[in-house]
């Protein structure tokens, strides 16, 4: 069963309570405006206004990745990274596994949503691990469907 995390707070990121385990995970984040970012060795990429899903995985520790995340100040590494500096994190939810899902979740995600292509899919052979709407309401519907298909019965925003 996937772990919710709260809603991101500016001034307290301990707010998180993110869990020790491993796994799969999802970043739900919004961008207020139109950006322009560039995004590591891949250069200039624009952004629409909207919401925005992320797939990643942290099969050592969810606490140790996703404070990593969190944190405003960082060495940028991954793509995410370049993104997160202009993003509000929203919601967080962790999907304990064994074995690397990721993938498998960001095909489903590709088939309901517009992916950012070449984004975050750098060791895999998926086309993007980024997925963007522009509804928050029509993302979290349709998260909640995936959730439940792959028997991880929470969702991750307080609306539902």
């Amino acid at each position: 069963m996937p772990s919710i995390i709260k809603n991101y707070s500016e001034t307290d990121q301990s707010d998180w309570n993110i869990p020790e385990g491993r796994g799969c995970y999802f970043l739900l984040f919004q961008l207020i405006g139109k950006e322009k970012i560039i995004v590591g060795k891949t250069g200039l990429r624009s952004f629409l206004k909207g919401f925005y899903i992320y797939v990643g995985s942290s099969m050592n520790s969810f606490r140790t990745r996703l404070q990593r995340h969190i944190k405003s100040k960082k060495k940028l590494h991954w793509h995410i990274d370049y993104l997160l500096v202009k993003a509000l994190i929203e919601n967080i939810v962790c999907i304990e596994s064994d074995k690397r899902i990721e993938c498998k979740l960001a095909n489903d995600l590709s088939k309901i949503f517009k992916s950012v292509p070449d984004f975050g899919a750098s060791d895999c052979k998926c086309s993007s691990h980024l997925f963007f709407a522009k509804n928050r309401s029509i993302l979290d519907k349709n998260i909640k469907k995936l959730l439940t298909k792959h028997k991880a019965h929470h969702y991750l925003s307080k609306e539902v």
